[in-house]
């Protein structure tokens, strides 16, 4: 049975003033403050758990990033906008034939024209994928992240 490992690691700035966050096992749910050039950066396994990460800027106004297993060479990644602000849809779009074995990072960054996406298949090497349309000064501000659908990694060398 596949198990799923997920590394979650934020890196805040970039160049010199860039501190990196402890690498953590999931689930994981915190609150943190995302400014221009911080990075998210997951790193892991999919299985038939799907990834969801939140991006709340209240209660009710938030976007959802959804990853989901479709079969061993596959995920499909789609953006859910549940922004009472910014109520038109993001797109849905697919990764094809995902390494779904070793290293896979997908890579949030806060830029200033707003949420990048990209994944990368080796260190160093990242495909662009999508760029949400909100700018950073109004989404990336305040938001808690919320990832759920994942065993810890204790849980997982329990087993």
């Amino acid at each position: 049975m596949l198990k799923t490992i997920v590394i979650l690691t934020v890196i805040f700035g970039v160049g010199s003033a860039a501190r990196i966050s402890s690498s953590l096992a999931l689930p994981f749910e915190a609150e943190t403050e995302f400014a221009v050039g911080d990075e998210l950066s997951i790193v892991g396994l999919v299985d038939e758990n799907n990834i969801h990460i939140k991006f709340y800027r209240s209660e009710k106004d938030y976007i959802q990033l959804n990853i989901s297993y479709y079969d061993e060479n596959r995920i499909d990644v789609r953006f859910d906008n549940y922004a009472e602000t910014y109520p038109e849809e993001q797109p849905e779009f697919t990764i094809n034939s995902f390494p779904r074995f070793g290293h896979v990072e997908l890579i949030l960054s806060f830029t200033e024209y707003g949420i990048e996406l990209a994944y990368g298949v080796r260190k160093g090497e990242r495909k662009f994928v999508q760029i949400l349309n909100h700018p950073v000064d109004d989404y990336a501000k305040i938001h808690s992240i919320y990832i759920k659908g994942f065993k810890s990694l204790s849980e997982v060398n329990k087993q």
